[in-house]
């Protein structure tokens, strides 16, 4: 649930006539509504009658805003940092990006290796932490599309929040424990391969980005709450 809310968050903009536009305030036909400024932080529907009002705190910050006729019941607060989609998911969309271009490298590197019949410059450990980095892209993959298809499968039917999931969620927790392990051993190749004599800069550049990029996917999995002791809620 939390990660729907973070894929689903309300954004608030500004459109040319310097109107705010609400993207999840919508009128009949699905277009979010426009609202513009009459009084100090009370904006009107343009066309309507509703109005929205923004509430700060003592500080000046942002508290909340709401919208007539839901005020008593509905509220818009400030995202904090770690449930912020603005910039959550376009750094975590570069983070799979590179993930997934280091796991497709992995069979394309053999695929070329065995062509030309050239044999891996790596051996013994270092052989296995690159393959361990590869194969961890895979794993991200594998939940990326595993966690997709649940939350597609729960918005158009909400009554498979039974225990009908339970052993799909606990397989895909599985899974991240051991993208986890394999986050482990990409920062353990970035180190090895800055440490190795001789280095290649852009080899080096490239092992650290794909741990940092594998980090941070693990971190935006625990702050979504997908590996959990329970599936209650």
């Amino acid at each position: 649930m939390r990660m729907l809310t973070l894929m689903g968050e309300t954004s608030v903009s500004v459109d040319k006539d310097a109107n705010l536009v609400v993207s999840s305030v919508t009128d009949p036909s699905g277009q979010p509504r426009s609202w513009r400024e009459v009084a100090p932080w009370i904006w009107q529907e343009v066309g309507g009658t509703d109005r929205l009002q923004a509430v700060f705190n003592g500080d000046g910050k942002l508290k909340m805003f709401s919208i007539t006729p839901f005020a008593a019941i509905i509220e818009f607060v400030p995202a904090p940092m770690s449930l912020n989609s603005g910039w959550i998911l376009p750094a975590a969309g570069l983070a799979l990006f590179i993930i997934v271009v280091a796991a497709l490298g992995w069979p394309i590197a053999a695929l070329t290796r065995r062509r030309y019949k050239v044999a891996p410059k790596l051996n013994g450990r270092p052989l296995m932490l690159r393959r361990a980095t590869y194969a961890t892209g895979w794993l991200f993959a594998a939940l990326l599309i595993g966690w997709l298809l649940i939350l597609t499968f729960l918005q158009k039917d909400l009554t498979l929040l039974d225990d009908r999931l339970d052993i799909w969620m606990r397989l895909l927790q599985l899974i991240l424990v051991a993208a986890i392990v394999g986050t482990v051993a990409a920062i353990w190749n970035a180190y090895n391969v800055y440490r190795a004599p001789g280095r290649h800069r852009v080899a080096t550049i490239w092992a650290i980005a794909v741990a940092l990029a594998a980090a941070f996917l693990v971190w935006v999995c625990l702050d979504a709450g997908l590996l959990t002791t329970s599936l209650n809620y």
